[in-house]
C-alpha cells in the first residue's frame, strides 16, 4: 500500500494535506492489510470462543446472535455443544461478502451455506446470514450512509451494494428460509434494507422468516411504520447508548429511539455488539434505555426486549424467554431486585448465578 494506491469501493487510505499515507485504513481498505494477517489457529479459536462462552455466562447471557460465523467457529461451536460444553444458545450468522471481515472466498462461503445443516446442534443453528450495509456512525469518519431528504434516496456511495444486489441476496437466502441479518447504521442503509426485505415479501407472500436490522441507530420516520408492517426485528446494539448520548452521526441526529420502535410495535431486542464493548454487561445499557430522554421506556419493556424478545426473534420462544411451566430451566439470579431499587443502580447490577437448562453454569464468588 503506497501513495499511488486506489481507494477501494467502500474505503479510504487516509491520507495527510501533504498526500503522505498516515496508516489509517478506513471500512474495506482494512482488508489490504487483513487478507495477510494468519487467522488463528484450531487451538487458539477453540481457546477463545471457551473463555467467551464462559464470559457470557458471567454476564447472565444464555442466547446469542453470533455475527461473524464461519467455517472453524461453527465446528467449534459443534464440537462443544457435542460434548456439552456449549452453556449457550447460539444462533450464528454466516457472513455475505464481508472482506473486511471474512477473508474467505466466495466459492468457500458458497460451500459453507451449502453444507450449513452440517453444523446445526441443540444449541447452535447455523441457519442465517450477516451482510453488512454500510459503516459506522461514529467519530473520526462517520463511514454511516444517511438518507438525502433532497433526492429522497440513501447516499449510495457509501452503501457497499447495490440495491438490486442487496434485493437479490435478500430475496435468495429468504428463499432458502434463512435469516439475514444486514448492518445498517445510517438511515440510508436501513432504507435501502427495507426496500429489499419489502421486495422479498412481495415475491414470496408465504414467508414468515423474521429479517433483522442490525442496530438500528438511525431510521427514518416513515422506515419505522415500514418495517413494522414487514415483520422485521429492530436490533438496538451495540449497547452503548450510555456512552455516547441521544444522538449519532456527522451532523448529530437523535439516535436509537426505543419509545417510538416500541409504540410502532416492532419487535425490538438489545444486542451486546461485544467485543465494541469491553465486555457484555448489558446492565448499564439496560439502565439507558430508562434515560432515554423522550425515547425512554420503562423498565419491564426493556427487560422484556432482553428476554422474551430474543427468544422471539431466533424462534425459541417455546423454549426460554420467560420463566413459566414448559420451557427449560434456563434463568438467572441477581443481586438486587431491579425492580424495587432506584433506577440509577441498575447498571451495578450483578450476577450471582446463571442457570442453563436446570445447570448452574456460573456462581459469583
Amino acid at each position: 500500500v503506497d501513495k499511488a494506491t486506489l481507494n477501494p469501493f467502500g474505503g479510504e487510505i487516509v491520507k495527510d494535506s501533504n498526500g503522505e499515507l498516515t496508516g489509517e485504513l478506513v471500512e474495506t481498505a482494512t482488508a489490504l492489510v487483513s487478507k495477510y494477517i494468519p487467522g488463528p489457529t484450531p487451538e487458539e479459536a477453540l481457546f477463545a470462543i471457551e473463555w467467551a462462552v464462559r464470559k457470557c455466562a458471567e454476564f447472565g447471557i444464555t442466547s446469542v446472535q453470533d455475527a461473524s460465523g464461519g467455517m472453524q467457529m461453527l465446528s467449534i461451536l459443534k464440537e462443544m455443544d457435542e460434548r456439552e460444553a456449549l452453556t449457550l444458545n447460539v444462533s450464528a450468522h454466516i457472513m455475505w461478502r464481508a472482506p473486511k471481515f471474512d477473508n474467505s472466498s466466495i466459492m468457500e462461503v458458497e460451500n459453507l451455506l451449502s453444507n450449513r445443516k452440517n453444523f446445526i446442534s441443540d444449541h447452535v443453528n447455523p441457519n442465517n446470514i450477516k451482510m453488512w450495509i454500510d459503516g459506522s456512525p461514529t467519530p473520526p469518519y462517520f463511514t454511516q450512509a444517511d438518507f438525502d431528504d433532497d433526492s429522497q434516496t440513501p447516499e449510495w456511495d457509501r452503501i457497499l451494494f447495490t440495491q438490486q444486489e442487496i434485493n437479490d441476496s435478500v430475496l435468495r437466502f429468504d428463499k432458502m428460509d434463512m435469516k439475514v441479518k444486514m448492518h445498517v447504521a445510517g438511515a440510508g442503509a436501513a432504507n435501502a434494507a427495507l426496500n429489499a426485505i419489502q421486495n422479498a415479501r412481495m415475491k414470496r407472500a408465504e414467508s414468515n422468516t423474521k429479517h433483522e436490522l442490525a442496530h438500528t441507530n438511525l431510521i427514518k420516520e416513515a422506515d419505522i411504520e415500514r418495517a413494522r408492517e414487514l415483520n422485521v426485528v429492530a436490533e438496538m446494539s451495540p449497547a452503548v447508548w450510555h456512552l455516547y448520548g441521544r444522538t449519532l452521526g456527522n451532523p448529530p441526529h437523535d439516535a436509537w429511539e426505543f419509545k417510538k420502535i416500541m409504540d410502532a410495535g416492532i419487535l425490538m431486542t438489545i444486542g451486546t455488539d461485544w467485543a465494541v464493548t469491553d465486555d457484555p454487561n448489558l446492565f448499564p445499557a439496560l439502565e439507558g434505555m430508562l434515560k432515554h430522554g423522550d425515547n425512554s421506556i420503562d423498565l419491564e419493556s426493556a427487560v422484556g426486549a432482553l428476554t422474551t424478545n430474543g427468544a422471539l426473534a431466533v424462534g425459541r420462544e417455546r423454549d426460554f424467554g420467560k420463566i413459566e411451566v414448559g420451557k427449560l430451566a434456563t434463568f438467572i439470579i441477581l443481586d438486587r431486585n431491579i425492580f424495587e431499587i432506584d433506577s440509577s443502580h441498575i447498571s451495578e447490577t450483578k450476577v450471582i448465578s446463571t442457570i442453563f437448562e436446570g445447570r448452574t453454569v456460573y456462581h459469583s464468588k
